[in-house]
């Protein structure tokens, strides 16, 4: 089967056949009529000059070459499907997390309309890392854009850095530390879940300083509105208040040492990318 090049449509027919055994159904499936699945399944027998099919009284059954085929392309079904379902549009479908659309890639692709008047962006966010997989290997994201890389576990899945963003203690007053140690004197707003958080508070006991989350938020919107109202100091990527900064309606605590930085990860499955991926990458996001 190496080197096969075929109509990846006509493997997507062949597969439902398959699976349902039945010409009508597969048809009333893939919403084309019969006649158009006998036409293409003849398209892909003479392609490959092989015979795929044979009636018997248990309905439409594999011949031993259309086994050896099945065999070899079902584990890559909803891959062949997905493309061809979106190889002809221009809908890219991207998942994240809100505040990483809201104040990363808003930067990014703010002048995407003036550029590209026919491409559609659809953002889909969660709050949950694992949700953000099972999108992608679901197929109903294009790609992903994630904050920590070695969470993710699935060998399908191709990881990409595109850069590291800084982050920073918020207050609603201005404040310096000056002794590292003086930290331990403030209420905290962290998720103490998230992999930005456990790094922090990972780096700050070296320094034999030890924080807790006094009030547990998981959104960073949620981290930013409690900062303001007073409610503690909040640990967020810098991104994501500069707006409030530049306003002083939350101040960057001053601090003599520099926290961890949050990774920004382009997440795909293998060979998923259309060239209208590709390009959208290549030119938003630098990679």
């Amino acid at each position: 089967m190496q080197g096969m090049d075929v109509n990846p449509k006509l493997l997507v027919t062949f597969c439902r056949i398959a699976n349902c055994k039945s010409y009508s159904e597969a048809s009333r499936i893939l919403n084309i009529s019969p006649t158009a699945i006998s036409k293409e399944i003849a398209s892909l027998e003479l392609q490959l000059n092989k015979k795929l099919f044979y009636r018997s009284n248990k309905g439409i059954q594999l011949t031993e070459e259309g086994r050896d085929l099945y065999d070899y392309i079902h584990p890559h079904f909803e891959q062949i499907r997905y493309k061809v379902n979106t190889n002809c549009n221009n809908n890219i479908k991207i998942g994240s997390y809100s505040h990483i659309f809201s104040s990363y890639l808003t930067e990014k692709i703010k002048n995407i309309k003036n550029n590209n008047s026919d491409l559609k962006l659809s953002f889909i966010s969660t709050m949950r890392r694992n949700e953000l997989v099972e999108m992608l290997t679901q197929n109903k994201v294009n790609f992903i854009i994630d904050n920590n890389e070695n969470e993710i576990t699935n060998e399908k899945i191709i990881k990409k850095k595109i850069e590291n963003l800084d982050n920073i203690f918020i207050s609603n007053k201005p404040l310096k530390i000056t002794n590292i140690k003086d930290l331990e004197h403030f209420k905290y707003i962290l998720d103490a879940k998230s992999s930005t958080d456990k790094r922090l508070i990972k780096l700050l006991k070296i320094y034999r300083v030890s924080i807790k989350s006094d009030i547990d938020a998981n959104a960073t919107e949620t981290k930013i509105s409690f900062a303001k109202k007073g409610l503690g100091i909040s640990h967020v990527i810098k991104v994501a208040v500069e707006k409030e900064l530049e306003n002083q309606e939350l101040y960057e605590v001053d601090i003599p040492i520099e926290l961890p930085k949050s990774p920004v990860v382009l997440l795909y499955l293998n060979n998923s990318l259309r060239k209208i991926d590709k390009d959208f990458i290549k030119e938003y996001l630098s990679i």
